[in-house]
């Protein structure tokens, strides 16, 4: 668990008593969401139904009008088309997806390997173009992070935690790009495209205010509800 998420609930923990002050604590879900891990049963507690909060800012119309501040010489309709953003994230999450169910197998097992602090650019064939995201390259990682985990963990206890993840991922109807990290995969990809198409030249983090700007809560309505209860 990241030691701000550990954080949070620890202060949440600690703040269960009745007093007069209305709060609210928010946790990312990580790869509880993958795993099906039920929520903390903590007052004031709201975890995010995607895998963090960089993954709220995934939205086509935010991106777009953010090409537009940046490349203000073309129309939205235009820089949609140019950007492509959905066409490139559904095939971003459609390679990823694997290799984010062998990391919730590390999670699941509590292993100490590297999963999501391995750079997505680390699995690019070509330096700075997104569409470049490489097939066999998340298929050696996967393969290296399998090997680790058959390493500490029986065959069968491995065999048994993939196929309930992968049945899970069959039924579930929400989108896949809620079990990828947004923060260390899914935006940086974008960022690319921006650079690539826009020539956006903001550092990441700006890049995310920027986009905060413009995204729609309906990508989590819940997030909205409570925070509208917290201020209430």
């Amino acid at each position: 668990m990241q030691a701000s998420r550990r954080n949070v609930l620890d202060h949440c923990r600690a703040d269960q008593s009745p007093r007069p002050r209305r709060r609210l604590y928010i946790i990312d879900a990580d790869q509880d969401l993958i795993l099906k891990r039920p929520k903390p049963r903590l007052k004031h507690l709201y975890r995010l139904k995607v895998y963090c909060s960089e993954n709220l800012l995934l939205s086509e119309h935010a991106a777009v009008t953010l090409a537009t501040e940046c490349k203000t010489s073309k129309t939205w309709p235009q820089l949609a088309a140019e950007l492509s953003i959905r066409p490139l994230l559904e095939r971003t999450v459609q390679i990823l997806v694997p290799l984010f169910v062998a990391y919730s197998l590390a999670n699941k097992f509590g292993l100490t390997i590297q999963t999501v602090d391995y750079s997505v650019h680390r699995l690019l064939c070509s330096k700075g173009a997104p569409i470049s995201l490489s097939s066999s390259l998340v298929r050696s990682r996967i393969l290296s992070i399998i090997r680790e985990v058959r390493a500490q963990v029986s065959r069968s206890s491995y065999r048994k935690a993939r196929n309930s993840i992968v049945r899970q991922l069959k039924r579930d109807s929400a989108g896949q790009s809620d079990y990828i990290s947004g923060k260390q995969y899914l935006l940086p990809i974008l960022q690319l495209q921006f650079k690539r198409i826009a020539k956006l030249n903001d550092s990441f983090d700006g890049m995310k205010v920027r986009l905060a700007q413009h995204c729609e809560l309906s990508i989590d309505p819940g997030l909205q509800s409570a925070i509208l209860r917290a201020v209430k």
